[in-house]
């Protein structure tokens, strides 16, 4: 028995463009959670971290900033904001279409791991591990922050 997420995407919503793609950006991206909530700090991770990674990875990973808008997501630059744009099953439909997910640990990172992935992520290679999960070797100073390939998940070495 294999136990995973099963959350689906209907063939009508699968066929509709992502709200990155309704924007005029046709290439690949990956979202980032670069925020949280007030109530509960301890997840968080230092904005200012997210915008190295932003600017690391300028002009070979577009990031999509998401986030609810009533919660800490304080402007980014060089990311595609969708914050306070994406009701729940929109932000379904968007992690269908991303390359991936980098968050802390959060709703973004137990949902990229239920929804299914597009054909073309099918075809990616997977971190692969026990049960599909790996273990990354080194995040520099990562501590809470989580990835996502859609088929396996990395998490930060504690």
């Amino acid at each position: 028995m294999e136990f995973k997420g099963d959350i689906h995407i209907s063939y009508f919503e699968k066929s509709w463009l992502s709200q990155v793609k309704e924007a005029g950006f046709q290439e690949n991206f990956w979202i980032m959670m670069a925020g949280g909530k007030y109530d509960f700090t301890v997840k968080g991770w230092n904005p200012a971290l997210f915008q190295k990674v932003f600017n690391h990875f300028r002009r070979r990973i577009q990031f999509v900033q998401c986030g609810e808008k009533g919660h800490f997501h304080p402007p980014l630059k060089n990311v595609i904001n969708l914050v306070g744009n994406t009701d729940t099953r929109q932000f379904d439909r968007l992690i269908y279409h991303a390359d991936g997910v980098v968050c802390p640990v959060t709703f973004a990172m137990h949902l990229s791991a239920a929804v299914e992935t597009t054909p073309r992520q099918a075809q990616k290679p997977r971190l692969r591990g026990d049960r599909g999960r790996a273990r990354a070797r080194s995040m520099g100073s990562v501590s809470t922050s989580s990835v996502s390939d859609h088929g396996g998940r990395c998490e930060s070495p504690h």
